[in-house]
Order: structure tokens, then C-alpha cells, then sequence
């Protein structure tokens, strides 16, 4: 005896799984997050500065790198 599944059946499976991967692709972080940006123009968090102990290490290293 051998189940059979019909082909409507077997579209509304397919159907309901990709809703329910859609619906669960939706990260709670990403949900108000700003999706019209203007040109040319950066509308992310802003770095903090570096102190000049690092950026003293930082200049060291990439002065390492060129030779």
C-alpha cells in the first residue's frame, strides 16, 4: 500500500512552506530600519575616534605592510 499525494495537494504544501520561510526570514533588527537612502550619503551609525595610542599602532603597521 503506498500513499499517494495529489497535485493540489502537494502545491499547497509547497505554498504554505514558502510563506512560512518568507514570514520567518523577517529579522527583528532589520524591521524599522531606514530603506530609502539618499545619494551620496551615509545614514549608518558614525565610528568612534581613535585614540592616538591607536592610531600610532595603526600607522606602524601599515608602514610594515608597504615594504
Amino acid at each position: 500500500m503506498t500513499s499517494h499525494v495529489n497535485g493540489r495537494t502537494f502545491k499547497t504544501i509547497v505554498i504554505l512552506a514558502g510563506l512560512l520561510a518568507g514570514l520567518s526570514a523577517c529579522r527583528e533588527s532589520e524591521e524599522h530600519r531606514q530603506i530609502k537612502l539618499e545619494k551620496g550619503g551615509y545614514a549608518g551609525q558614525h565610528d568612534n575616534q581613535l585614540n592616538e595610542d591607536t592610531l600610532r599602532q595603526l600607522r606602524q603597521r601599515g608602514s610594515l605592510q608597504q615594504n
